[in-house]
């Protein structure tokens, strides 16, 4: 539960959080602060926005996400085309934007604080199948190891984790994958699994 405060609105913070996320690329918080400010009633100033990232605001948010997943999961009634995958996960790598504080963490030459996390969601069980974080610097797919664990699964990979020894291993492990294509690839279709009206 997040106490009562006038002046904090949840809502408007939470609209800053996902949107404010996904629309900047620098996703600093004063940029989320800057998204509160304009959402929100009554602003507030950086002090009184970081003083409000607490450990119980992040159990709200987590509840928050928990719930959401609840609400959105893939029903296994989708197609019976998944019936032949143990599972469909996600890979992905997000930089998070740290605030450096009095001196409570080191500015690098950059000038920025940033970590990196990394997620292996299981979309059909709606759980995350692993988690870790790192600095920023290493590439996303650093973390994505393959192995026994891909048989019989699809994966969902973004163009960070286009490699064709990866793609190879996935395959050799009893695994399929969906990728997009580089655009400077040039794949030779070696078979169609199924015939496209007007393909002939």
């Amino acid at each position: 539960m997040v106490e009562r405060d006038g002046k904090f609105q949840v809502p408007a913070m939470v609209w800053a959080l996902v949107f404010g996320f996904a629309a900047d690329e620098s996703r600093t918080l004063a940029a989320f602060r800057r998204a509160y400010n304009i959402t929100a009633d009554k602003t507030l100033s950086p002090s009184g926005f970081y003083q409000r990232l607490t450990p119980l605001f992040a159990t709200y948010l987590r509840d928050l996400v928990e719930r959401e997943l609840d609400e959105v999961a893939i029903p296994h009634t989708v197609s019976d085309e998944f019936d032949q995958f143990r599972d469909v996960m996600v890979a992905d790598a997000t930089v998070l934007r740290l605030h450096r504080s009095e001196g409570a963490v080191p500015r690098p030459p950059g000038g920025q604080v940033g970590a990196k996390l990394h997620l292996l969601h299981n979309v059909t069980d709606r759980t995350i199948e692993k988690l870790s974080i790192t600095g920023e610097r290493p590439h996303d797919s650093t973390e994505f190891k393959t192995g026994s664990w891909l048989k019989g699964r699809l994966l969902l990979l973004d163009l960070v984790y286009f490699k064709f020894c990866r793609f190879a291993l996935i395959d050799e492990y009893g695994g399929f994958f969906v990728s997009r294509l580089k655009h400077n690839t040039k794949p030779e279709i070696v078979a169609e699994l199924r015939e496209w009206h007007g393909s002939r």
